[in-house]
Protein backbone atom coordinates (compact mmCIF):
# COMPACT_ATOMS: atom_id res chain seq x y z
CA UNK A 1 0.00 0.00 0.00
CA UNK A 2 1.30 3.77 -1.17
CA UNK A 3 2.05 5.63 1.65
CA UNK A 4 -0.12 8.39 2.51
CA UNK A 5 0.80 12.12 2.34
CA UNK A 6 1.22 12.49 5.99
CA UNK A 7 3.18 9.56 6.62
CA UNK A 8 7.11 9.93 7.05
CA UNK A 9 7.48 7.53 4.48
CA UNK A 10 6.10 9.40 1.74
CA UNK A 11 8.58 9.18 -1.69
CA UNK A 12 7.83 13.43 -1.69
CA UNK A 13 8.69 14.27 1.72
CA UNK A 14 12.29 15.45 1.90
CA UNK A 15 12.44 15.68 5.75
CA UNK A 16 10.14 16.34 8.47
CA UNK A 17 11.26 18.41 11.20
CA UNK A 18 8.80 17.62 14.45
CA UNK A 19 11.49 20.05 16.94
CA UNK A 20 10.69 17.48 19.99
CA UNK A 21 14.42 18.26 20.51
CA UNK A 22 16.98 20.52 20.17
CA UNK A 23 21.34 18.77 20.23
CA UNK A 24 23.40 19.94 23.04
CA UNK A 25 25.29 22.10 20.14
CA UNK A 26 21.90 23.56 18.72
CA UNK A 27 21.37 20.93 16.18
CA UNK A 28 18.35 20.13 14.58
CA UNK A 29 17.55 16.88 12.76
CA UNK A 30 14.89 15.62 10.36
CA UNK A 31 13.04 12.84 11.21
CA UNK A 32 14.35 11.30 8.08
CA UNK A 33 17.79 12.22 8.13
CA UNK A 34 17.62 14.11 4.71
CA UNK A 35 18.00 17.66 5.95
CA UNK A 36 19.68 19.81 9.38
CA UNK A 37 19.78 22.93 11.09
CA UNK A 38 21.01 24.68 13.85
CA UNK A 39 19.34 26.77 16.01
CA UNK A 40 20.70 30.07 17.49
CA UNK A 41 20.53 32.55 19.95
CA UNK A 42 17.06 32.61 21.62
CA UNK A 43 15.47 29.64 20.74
CA UNK A 44 13.62 27.18 23.33
CA UNK A 45 10.88 24.04 23.17
CA UNK A 46 7.77 24.41 24.18
CA UNK A 47 4.51 22.67 25.54
CA UNK A 48 2.05 22.04 22.27
CA UNK A 49 -0.66 20.28 21.73
CA UNK A 50 0.98 16.73 21.24
CA UNK A 51 4.75 17.35 21.86
CA UNK A 52 6.77 20.45 21.76
CA UNK A 53 7.43 22.99 19.44
CA UNK A 54 10.22 25.38 18.27
CA UNK A 55 9.53 28.90 19.76
CA UNK A 56 12.12 32.29 18.25
CA UNK A 57 11.98 34.94 21.09
CA UNK A 58 12.15 37.90 18.15
CA UNK A 59 15.50 39.22 19.74
CA UNK A 60 18.25 36.80 19.09
CA UNK A 61 16.43 33.57 18.01
CA UNK A 62 16.26 31.86 14.68
CA UNK A 63 16.33 28.10 13.26
CA UNK A 64 18.47 27.64 10.14
CA UNK A 65 17.92 24.50 7.58
CA UNK A 66 19.95 23.45 5.28
CA UNK A 67 18.07 22.87 1.98
CA UNK A 68 20.92 22.78 -0.29
CA UNK A 69 19.49 22.84 -4.25
CA UNK A 70 15.51 23.67 -3.89
CA UNK A 71 13.81 22.07 -6.62
CA UNK A 72 11.81 23.67 -9.56
CA UNK A 73 8.30 22.36 -7.57
CA UNK A 74 8.27 22.51 -3.88
CA UNK A 75 5.90 22.92 -1.07
CA UNK A 76 6.49 23.37 2.80
CA UNK A 77 3.45 22.28 5.31
CA UNK A 78 3.54 23.76 8.90
CA UNK A 79 1.74 24.28 11.93
CA UNK A 80 2.35 28.01 13.00
CA UNK A 81 1.80 30.61 15.20
CA UNK A 82 2.71 34.27 14.80
CA UNK A 83 2.66 36.92 16.94
CA UNK A 84 1.45 39.95 14.32
CA UNK A 85 2.64 42.53 17.31
CA UNK A 86 6.27 41.96 17.22
CA UNK A 87 8.60 44.31 15.33
CA UNK A 88 10.70 41.69 13.53
CA UNK A 89 11.17 40.93 9.60
CA UNK A 90 9.80 37.33 9.20
CA UNK A 91 8.37 34.05 10.68
CA UNK A 92 9.95 31.50 7.96
CA UNK A 93 11.68 32.41 5.18
CA UNK A 94 13.65 30.71 2.20
CA UNK A 95 16.77 31.97 0.69
CA UNK A 96 20.33 33.55 1.88
CA UNK A 97 21.68 33.71 5.38
CA UNK A 98 20.38 35.25 8.48
CA UNK A 99 22.79 37.81 9.13
CA UNK A 100 25.15 39.60 6.04
CA UNK A 101 24.19 40.00 2.81
CA UNK A 102 23.82 38.07 -0.42
CA UNK A 103 21.82 37.19 -3.50
CA UNK A 104 17.98 37.82 -2.56
CA UNK A 105 16.65 35.53 -4.39
CA UNK A 106 13.75 34.30 -2.22
CA UNK A 107 10.70 34.22 -0.29
CA UNK A 108 9.74 35.52 3.57
CA UNK A 109 6.55 34.39 4.81
CA UNK A 110 4.90 36.63 7.24
CA UNK A 111 6.85 39.43 6.12
CA UNK A 112 5.88 42.54 7.99
CA UNK A 113 2.81 40.59 9.84
CA UNK A 114 0.27 38.77 7.75
CA UNK A 115 1.64 39.16 4.10
CA UNK A 116 4.23 37.25 2.22
CA UNK A 117 6.82 38.67 -0.04
CA UNK A 118 8.74 37.16 -3.01
CA UNK A 119 11.51 39.37 -4.15
CA UNK A 120 15.03 39.30 -5.94
CA UNK A 121 17.66 41.65 -5.88
CA UNK A 122 16.49 44.86 -4.66
CA UNK A 123 12.82 44.26 -6.21
CA UNK A 124 9.86 42.25 -5.71
CA UNK A 125 7.30 40.11 -7.46
CA UNK A 126 4.60 39.97 -4.97
CA UNK A 127 3.14 40.97 -1.36
CA UNK A 128 0.07 38.62 -1.14
CA UNK A 129 -1.79 39.46 2.43
CA UNK A 130 -3.26 36.67 4.49
CA UNK A 131 -5.73 36.40 7.61
CA UNK A 132 -4.55 36.61 10.75
CA UNK A 133 -4.92 33.92 12.66
CA UNK A 134 -5.28 33.45 16.22
CA UNK A 135 -3.40 30.72 17.71
CA UNK A 136 -1.79 28.01 16.26
CA UNK A 137 -2.99 27.40 12.26
CA UNK A 138 -1.65 24.98 9.47
CA UNK A 139 -0.20 26.64 6.33
CA UNK A 140 1.00 25.53 3.25
CA UNK A 141 3.10 27.37 0.38
CA UNK A 142 2.89 25.84 -2.94
CA UNK A 143 5.90 26.89 -4.76
CA UNK A 144 6.02 26.30 -8.76
CA UNK A 145 9.07 27.99 -10.28
CA UNK A 146 8.09 25.99 -13.40
CA UNK A 147 4.90 28.03 -14.14
CA UNK A 148 6.31 30.93 -11.78
CA UNK A 149 3.26 30.61 -9.26
CA UNK A 150 3.07 30.61 -5.53
CA UNK A 151 -0.41 29.19 -3.64
CA UNK A 152 -0.94 29.89 0.27
CA UNK A 153 -3.35 27.62 2.44
CA UNK A 154 -4.58 28.40 5.77
CA UNK A 155 -6.50 25.43 7.69
CA UNK A 156 -6.67 24.03 4.29
CA UNK A 157 -8.45 27.03 2.20
CA UNK A 158 -6.44 28.54 -0.21
CA UNK A 159 -5.51 32.09 0.86
CA UNK A 160 -4.14 33.25 -2.47
CA UNK A 161 -2.36 32.10 -5.85
CA UNK A 162 0.20 34.55 -6.46
CA UNK A 163 2.43 34.53 -9.97
CA UNK A 164 5.91 35.38 -9.78
CA UNK A 165 8.33 37.26 -12.16
CA UNK A 166 11.47 34.58 -11.29
CA UNK A 167 12.01 31.29 -10.36
CA UNK A 168 12.67 31.08 -6.47
CA UNK A 169 15.65 28.71 -7.04
CA UNK A 170 19.49 28.87 -6.63
CA UNK A 171 22.19 25.97 -4.36
CA UNK A 172 22.92 26.78 -0.77
CA UNK A 173 19.57 27.81 0.08
CA UNK A 174 18.27 27.77 3.76
CA UNK A 175 15.56 27.58 5.43
CA UNK A 176 14.95 30.35 8.51
CA UNK A 177 12.48 30.36 11.44
CA UNK A 178 11.97 33.43 12.95
CA UNK A 179 14.54 35.50 11.14
CA UNK A 180 14.50 37.02 7.48
CA UNK A 181 16.62 36.32 4.09
CA UNK A 182 16.81 39.73 3.22
CA UNK A 183 18.12 41.44 6.78
CA UNK A 184 19.11 40.40 10.49
CA UNK A 185 15.34 40.97 11.61
CA UNK A 186 14.04 38.51 14.07
CA UNK A 187 10.17 37.59 14.56
CA UNK A 188 8.56 35.98 17.52
CA UNK A 189 7.18 32.53 16.22
CA UNK A 190 6.42 29.08 17.24
CA UNK A 191 6.76 26.53 15.14
CA UNK A 192 5.79 22.50 14.75
CA UNK A 193 5.64 19.73 12.09
CA UNK A 194 7.33 21.19 9.51
CA UNK A 195 7.39 19.54 5.96
CA UNK A 196 9.35 20.15 2.80
CA UNK A 197 7.93 18.06 -0.06
CA UNK A 198 9.96 18.07 -3.49
CA UNK A 199 6.46 18.36 -5.23
CA UNK A 200 3.54 20.46 -5.72
CA UNK A 201 1.00 19.50 -3.11
CA UNK A 202 -2.69 19.77 -4.32
CA UNK A 203 -5.61 20.60 -2.10
CA UNK A 204 -6.84 17.20 -1.52
CA UNK A 205 -2.77 16.33 -0.13
CA UNK A 206 -2.92 19.76 1.99
CA UNK A 207 -6.39 18.89 3.56
CA UNK A 208 -5.40 15.39 4.46
CA UNK A 209 -2.13 16.95 6.37
CA UNK A 210 -4.34 19.39 8.28
CA UNK A 211 -6.76 16.36 9.45
CA UNK A 212 -4.27 13.63 10.11
CA UNK A 213 -0.90 15.57 11.01
CA UNK A 214 -1.60 13.80 14.85
CA UNK A 215 -1.89 9.73 13.38
CA UNK A 216 -1.30 7.88 16.58
CA UNK A 217 -2.95 7.27 20.04
CA UNK A 218 -2.79 6.36 22.99
CA UNK A 219 -5.48 5.87 25.07
CA UNK A 220 -6.70 3.92 29.10
CA UNK A 221 -8.60 4.06 31.50
CA UNK A 222 -7.57 5.25 35.46
CA UNK A 223 -8.67 3.02 38.19
CA UNK A 224 -7.88 2.83 41.89
CA UNK A 225 -8.60 -0.29 43.72
CA UNK A 226 -10.67 -1.59 40.09
CA UNK A 227 -13.04 1.41 40.05
CA UNK A 228 -12.56 4.53 38.03
CA UNK A 229 -10.59 7.22 38.88
CA UNK A 230 -10.26 11.11 37.84
CA UNK A 231 -6.64 11.65 39.06
CA UNK A 232 -4.27 14.04 36.38
CA UNK A 233 -2.11 11.56 33.83
CA UNK A 234 1.07 12.91 32.81
CA UNK A 235 2.74 11.31 29.24
CA UNK A 236 6.35 11.61 28.83
CA UNK A 237 8.50 10.49 26.06
CA UNK A 238 10.06 7.64 27.56
CA UNK A 239 13.88 8.79 25.44
CA UNK A 240 14.19 12.27 26.28
CA UNK A 241 12.01 12.50 29.12
CA UNK A 242 10.12 15.24 28.13
CA UNK A 243 6.40 15.93 29.15
CA UNK A 244 3.96 15.30 25.95
CA UNK A 245 0.51 16.21 27.14
CA UNK A 246 -0.84 16.39 31.22
CA UNK A 247 -4.63 14.98 30.95
CA UNK A 248 -7.91 14.90 33.25
CA UNK A 249 -9.77 11.59 32.15
CA UNK A 250 -13.21 11.34 31.85
CA UNK A 251 -15.40 10.33 34.68
CA UNK A 252 -15.37 6.90 33.64
CA UNK A 253 -11.73 7.17 33.69
CA UNK A 254 -11.08 7.32 30.46
CA UNK A 255 -8.63 9.13 28.26
CA UNK A 256 -7.32 9.36 25.04
CA UNK A 257 -4.48 12.11 23.44
CA UNK A 258 -3.14 12.01 19.98
CA UNK A 259 0.89 11.95 19.16
CA UNK A 260 2.86 13.15 16.07
CA UNK A 261 5.53 9.95 16.00
CA UNK A 262 5.14 6.15 16.96
CA UNK A 263 7.12 7.32 20.03
CA UNK A 264 8.05 4.82 23.43
CA UNK A 265 5.66 6.97 26.00
CA UNK A 266 5.21 6.79 29.39
CA UNK A 267 1.97 7.30 31.53
CA UNK A 268 1.37 7.78 35.03
CA UNK A 269 -0.96 9.12 37.18
CA UNK A 270 2.17 11.39 38.94
CA UNK A 271 5.77 12.94 37.55
CA UNK A 272 7.58 9.52 38.62
CA UNK A 273 11.33 10.46 39.29
CA UNK A 274 13.46 11.55 36.58
CA UNK A 275 10.56 12.14 34.03
CA UNK A 276 10.58 15.58 35.06
CA UNK A 277 10.20 18.13 31.84
CA UNK A 278 13.62 19.27 30.83
CA UNK A 279 14.23 22.75 29.88
CA UNK A 280 15.51 24.40 26.99
CA UNK A 281 17.01 27.30 25.98
CA UNK A 282 18.19 29.70 24.66
CA UNK A 283 20.42 27.96 22.97
CA UNK A 284 24.41 29.01 22.33
CA UNK A 285 25.59 26.35 19.88
CA UNK A 286 29.36 26.29 19.00
CA UNK A 287 30.85 28.68 16.63
CA UNK A 288 29.62 28.51 13.21
CA UNK A 289 29.68 30.63 9.88
CA UNK A 290 26.72 30.82 8.03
Amino acid sequence: MAAQIYELTHPSLMDAFMFEDIGTGGEVYGENGSLSGFAYGGVSLQPAESGMLIHTDGVSGYVAIELGQIPDQFSVSAWIREDYESVGDDSISIGRPASGSGARYGVMLGYNNNSDYFGYGSGWCGYPSYPATAGLYHAVWVIDNQNLLVKKYINKQLVYAQGLTRAIRYSGTKLHIGAGAWSNGRQIIDVDDLRIFNKLLDITEVGQLYDYVFPYEISGVVTKDTLPYQASVFIYNATTGLKIAELTPEADGSYGHFLKLDTPVLVVPEPPPGYEPLIHGPVTPALRTL
